[in-house]
């Protein structure tokens, strides 16, 4: 299955959750083609963030960067970075593969207490 068929799975899935508990949106990631109306021509704007996770959740206040991969996808360099920095700053990083997975991710998120909050963690299921 391609990454974008498991994104739109989730996306699916995360708009029929309470929202008053959590929002999500998808972070479009990839360059920015713009064009100018006058000259036809077509260029390019790159990322000015490289390796945002795919799906952001905010769930209870909590950061949750959801990172999709087909099943034998892997983090770019870039991604990895930004996984880290998340944690650090006590924000949630999942790498992930199914439906399946981003609701387990989601599930364990939601059922943290205060005082697990905040110890950041990262998890491929």
């Amino acid at each position: 299955m391609k990454e974008s068929q498991i994104q739109k799975k989730i996306l699916d899935w995360l708009s029929i959750q309470p929202k008053d508990q959590m929002f999500s949106w998808r972070m479009y990631t990839g360059p920015i083609v713009r064009g100018n109306p006058k000259t036809g021509k077509t260029f390019f704007t790159p990322n000015p963030c490289p390796g945002l996770p795919d799906i952001i959740v905010i769930i209870k206040g909590r950061f949750v960067g959801l990172e999709i991969k087909q099943p034998k996808g892997r983090q770019s360099t870039e991604q990895k970075t930004f996984e880290q920095a998340i944690k650090k700053a006590g924000g949630f990083y999942f790498l992930i593969k199914s439906l399946d997975e981003a609701i387990q991710a989601i599930d364990s998120i939601k059922h943290l207490t205060e005082i697990d909050c905040g110890k950041g963690t990262s998890q491929a299921y």
